[in-house]
């Protein structure tokens, strides 16, 4: 009994494990004949890699390794600017500095778009922040001493690499890195007059820690109408702007001129936050839609708003991210116009939102995994926000605004009850140039001034009036 028990046990369990062993055996022949006759895509990768191991002259510059890091880096081009692979060793370098303190250069820069003036997709410098390494850097051109990035400039190498094919992305971790290290960066640039140069900075790296709001960017431009111009959704500028409204109020706003201009974006939860100023609570701000039903999300306004009078966002082809959720929720509400600069002219055109993911041999993904849209599910991403009126400012004359410092300036007396303008008061002396009868810089930007903001000004003066008639009782006839 006891020789026929061990004999039935031990045919069990070789059955078992035939069985186990066929099974498996059969799962690894049906993916593999899947992999060879449904994905005809990922079979051609795989010979092509094979052919590469087998043939190519100089294989100890072609690891496996490195390969398949090429396949993946090449993958996700294909796909968008924002998507994003990061190697071991970058993924944790990139998880220090989103947590950890990080120096920068002070420069605001973006991707220029396919219709840019000169080199379109190129990284762009759309400002140098005031008081910034970005400003004191030198760079020497034949003798020549150049001082500081300017707006428009295209960074075309950042060290030894060339940035034409990098994404946004992987530029600004390069740029960034511990205070007090210098990084190397080639600027391709286009002055106004005469051929576009190459320029060599070395640029110490520092702590940035600018205001979303200049203090100078805050103020009444006439008795009725307030300004603001945002540079950034940093983590307090809801804050920064909710007091702002508040002293502009102060001052007898009746109106407000809104400035996203070359905002090019930053914290989702701030631009909600921002449009909760000026819509009704319970209005939609936001619609998140994501490759699955699960993760679409739509965000409301949880807040009633600071303030209800007329206005206008001002907004330009750099205007981006967090600057079009704002410009088409007020769109969208007819809160408000949104003017641009010129005829044809949208704002940039980002409305995605990426996921990061941690993959097993501690490399990670950054992924775009959804898209915005404003309540009227305008879709943002590759269209931009289109404003409802447009000046006639050029993108020339807005980067020669910038250059003379001159954003938000109108000349004295373009509209009424306007209020003095230290600037204007200061360049009003005789100049050295003058005297000697010799055109100089100040001269040249003598005439500049805010075209868009005038013409906005122009639009809310008219409601302003419109809404004046309304509210006037009737009067009787008396003859």
């Amino acid at each position: 009994m006891k020789t026929l028990s061990r004999f039935v046990l031990v045919s069990s369990l070789l059955v078992v494990c035939c069985l186990s062993i066929t099974l498996g055996v059969q799962k690894t022949v049906y993916a593999l004949d899947h992999l060879r006759n449904s994905d005809e895509e990922m079979r051609q990768l795989v010979t092509v890699y094979d052919e590469v191991l087998k043939n190519y002259v100089e294989i100890k510059d072609a690891s496996p390794a490195d390969l398949m890091e090429g396949a993946i880096v090449g993958m996700l081009q294909t796909l968008d600017p924002y998507s994003q692979y990061f190697p071991p060793a970058e993924y944790k370098k990139f998880n220090e500095a989103t947590q950890g303190e990080f120096g920068g250069l002070g420069i605001r820069i973006i991707l220029a778009r396919p219709d840019a003036r000169w080199l379109p997709g190129w990284l762009t410098v759309v400002e140098p922040i005031k008081d910034t390494p970005a400003t004191r850097c030198k760079a020497t051109l034949e003798g020549k001493e150049f001082v500081g990035l300017k707006p428009d400039d295209k960074i075309v190498k950042i060290g030894k690499d060339p940035t034409r094919t990098m994404s946004l992305e992987s530029a600004v971790d390069k740029l960034k890195g511990p205070p007090g290290t210098t990084v190397t960066i080639q600027i391709a640039r286009k002055p106004t007059e005469g051929n576009p140069v190459l320029l060599d900075f070395v640029i110490e790296r520092a702590i940035i820690t600018v205001p979303p709001v200049d203090d100078k960017d805050i103020r009444m431009i006439d008795d009725d109408i307030g300004y603001i111009w945002l540079k950034d959704f940093t983590s307090h500028a809801h804050e920064v702007m909710e007091k702002a409204i508040s002293d502009l109020k102060g001052q007898g706003m009746k109106a407000l001129i809104f400035d996203l201009r070359d905002n090019t974006g930053g914290l989702l939860p701030v631009a909600i936050e921002i449009c909760e100023k000026f819509i009704k609570k319970g209005e939609e701000i936001l619609f998140v839609d994501s490759r699955n039903d699960q993760g679409d999300e739509t965000h409301w306004s949880r807040k009633e708003p600071v303030t209800d009078v007329p206005m206008i966002v001002l907004i330009n082809q750099n205007s981006a991210s967090a600057s079009e959720i704002v410009a088409g929720c007020i769109q969208d509400h007819k809160r408000g116009l949104i003017v641009g600069p010129e005829p044809g002219v949208t704002t940039y055109g980002k409305g995605s939102v990426q996921t990061v993911i941690k993959l097993d041999d501690g490399s990670g993904l950054k992924l775009t995994t959804a898209l915005w849209y404003t309540p009227n599910r305008q879709k943002i991403h590759g269209h931009g926000i289109k404003p409802d009126a447009w000046s006639d400012m050029s993108v020339d004359y807005w980067l020669n605004l910038r250059q003379a410092e001159k954003v938000g300036f109108l000349k004295p007396k373009m509209l009424r009850s306007q209020h003095a303008n230290e600037t204007e008061e200061k360049n009003s002396e005789v100049t050295v140039e003058e005297l000697l009868g010799k055109t100089s810089q100040s001269d040249a930007e003598k005439d500049l001034y805010d075209k868009q903001l005038f013409f906005a000004a122009q639009l809310l003066h008219a409601e302003l009036e419109e809404q004046t008639v309304k509210k006037t009782p009737a009067t009787a006839d008396a003859r």
